[in-house]
């Protein structure tokens, strides 16, 4: 058996643009009504009455993993990404003795994506036994 099919193909009515119009204002006036949480981050987020903990196997045993040696190029675009995130507030300096790995990811319209290596971190804490499904 062979099959048939037939298709009408008509130019859409002033009704149909009409609608289409009305839901691209109805998305802008959603998007300018919340902005604000669409809004680049400007800053740390505020403080919390209870900050965030990670339970560790070895409690008070500080995660410590050396850096790897860069190439000068991505050396040059870790510091100005890091110089740029504590500019903006994002990050802060720090004296934990805690640190992780970081790394660049090359993004599809070339530039990089700035990576944490949170491996270590991991597999020193204590295991979830209700994880998240």
């Amino acid at each position: 058996g062979r099959q048939l099919y037939a298709v009408v193909v008509e130019q859409t009515g002033e009704e149909f643009d009409e609608a289409v119009e009305e839901r691209q204002h109805e998305v802008r006036d959603l998007l300018e009504k919340f902005d604000q949480v669409l809004d680049e981050p400007k800053g740390l987020p505020p403080h919390w009455e209870f900050d965030h903990r990670i339970p560790l196997v070895e409690e008070g045993r500080a995660v410590h993993v050396h850096p790897y040696r860069y190439a000068h190029f991505q050396k040059t675009e870790i510091e100005q990404l890091v110089g740029e995130m504590l500019e903006s507030g994002l990050i802060q300096h720090s004296t934990s003795p805690f640190s992780s790995l970081v790394l660049l990811a090359k993004k599809k319209d070339d530039t990089w994506q700035f990576c944490t290596d949170y491996r270590a971190l991991n597999a020193a804490t204590v295991k979830d036994r209700f994880p998240i499904p």
